[in-house]
């Protein structure tokens, strides 16, 4: 299997049936034993039968690299233009609000409920 190309012939027919087999495992092993996790013994069973067996099923490595290391350094190369602002801002403000609003001193005015809770965090 290269990237790129869809399963065909025996690939095809082989993966549906190594996902039951790992659904299979995942619904059964909690019965068994509960110490080791079910998902890491049904992909151990399962790799370990691929193996195994020596079956031509795609593998992480047809999809992308898998050699290790950090990504390089690197400024995007962005406009500063209102555009990208306008962009940018809506998820900017999105992610900011939860953070405002954990902190107690991100209430300008504490909320008549809260307003014991707030004074004792202070």
């Amino acid at each position: 299997m290269s990237g790129g190309e869809w399963l065909s012939s025996a690939p095809l027919y082989i993966m549906p049936g190594l996902v039951a087999l790992t659904v299979a495992v995942i619904r059964v092993m909690p019965r068994l034993a509960r110490a080791v996790p079910a998902p890491l013994v049904g992909i151990a069973v399962v790799a370990g039968l691929v193996i195994a067996l020596g079956l031509d099923v795609p593998r992480v490595g047809d999809l992308a690299s898998i050699r290790g290391g950090l990504p390089s350094f690197h400024i995007p190369m962005v406009p500063l233009t209102f555009e990208t602002l306008e962009i940018i801002l809506p998820y900017a403000v999105i992610l900011a609000a939860p953070a405002r609003n954990a902190s107690p001193r991100g209430w300008p005015i504490p909320p008549p409920a809260f307003s014991a809770a707030w004074a004792a965090a202070r």
